[in-house]
């Protein structure tokens, strides 16, 4: 499969104008071109696909004006900026890269034979260096450090000398990348999945000093959330539950919610110790002029690299003077 055939497509869910509000909550993402690689986040939707693919099946349909088209050279460098965490809120974050390559693992499973497949494994090579090269110890760049700051700003404010229990909703990818950076507390799992419970508890006992256990559901599950100081949500909002997770809270707990914006919480706003995505974009943003020299370097890695993946399949081929044109 050549490059030139290679088509993304994305939604980025913050940046829709209002007029299209309507059309995008009437929006299924799920029944848009079914059969294409697919990475739902909670800030963008994106889609990877041939040309070939994309007409048929669109099937004569128009794309929706919300959705932005991206083909070749430049589907490939937005596809390594959205990899290296450049087009996310959290700038440079590394947990999308993860969220990234477990969608991809699902629909590879599903769909073995697709010609996607070199593409996205050169798509990962380049990731990994970009990322070696202009965004590691960036400091702060990550869902885990965030919340550890928050929760540290948290406990200064109220001159507490520690945070007493913290409970962690969910273990899934995000709850595993934030789960070390609680090490220094009294940590409680709780999940709908306990074998990925256990396997999360087994991989933090090794570096929490403070102790890791499984909080089982029902009324130890309620217990936990009564009692903790700190509750870290790593699971989507959910209006059918969010009451009931809401009454048994304690009245100076704080609640740092990774699943979604201020304006997907709800009855979440009420809470006073609240926090969610929009409150962790923000304190990153306050940190953000230490890494904007990186990033802007990573951008430019990221549109050399593809720049260069449209000359060949390989980058060890070597290349005539005349191909350095592209770089002009």
């Amino acid at each position: 499969m050549q490059l030139a055939s290679l088509r993304l497509l994305n939604i980025t869910k913050a940046k829709v104008k209002a007029a299209h509000q309507a059309d995008l909550a009437a929006f299924h993402a799920e029944s848009f071109l079914p059969g294409e690689f697919r990475l739902d986040s909670c800030q963008r939707v994106l889609w990877l696909c041939t040309e070939e693919s994309l007409k048929a099946a669109l099937c004569g349909r128009a794309v929706p004006s919300f959705v932005e088209v991206f083909a070749g050279t430049s589907a490939y460098q937005f596809l390594l900026r959205v990899a290296t965490g450049l087009e996310s809120q959290l700038v440079g974050e590394t947990d999308i890269f993860g969220q990234l390559k477990e969608a991809w693992k699902k629909f590879e499973a599903a769909t073995p034979a697709t010609p996607l497949k070199s593409w996205i494994q050169r798509a990962f090579e380049d990731t990994k260096e970009i990322r070696s090269a202009h965004l590691q110890s960036q400091g702060g760049a990550t869902y885990g450090s965030l919340v550890r700051r928050m929760i540290r700003d948290h406990l200064e404010r109220a001159e507490a000398p520690e945070a007493g229990p913290v409970l962690l909703v969910g273990a899934g990818a995000l709850a595993a990348a934030v789960a070390p950076y609680l090490s220094d507390y009294e940590t409680h799992l709780t999940n709908r999945s306990q074998d990925k419970l256990e396997t999360l508890k087994q991989e933090l006992s090794h570096a929490s000093g403070a102790g890791v256990s499984i909080v089982s559901p029902g009324e130890m599950e309620a217990l936990a959330w009564q009692q903790a100081a700190v509750v870290v949500v790593c699971i989507p909002m959910d209006s059918t539950e969010d009451s009931e997770r809401i009454s048994r809270l304690r009245g100076d707990a704080l609640v740092i919610h990774l699943g979604g914006m201020r304006h997907q919480a709800g009855e979440w706003t009420e809470v006073p110790g609240f926090r969610c995505l929009d409150d962790v974009f923000g304190l990153q943003k306050s940190q953000n002029s230490v890494r904007s020299l990186r990033c802007a370097h990573a951008i430019k890695a990221c549109e050399d690299r593809a720049k260069l993946r449209s000359l060949g399949a390989s980058l060890a081929i070597p290349h005539g003077w005349e191909d350095l044109a592209v770089f002009a």
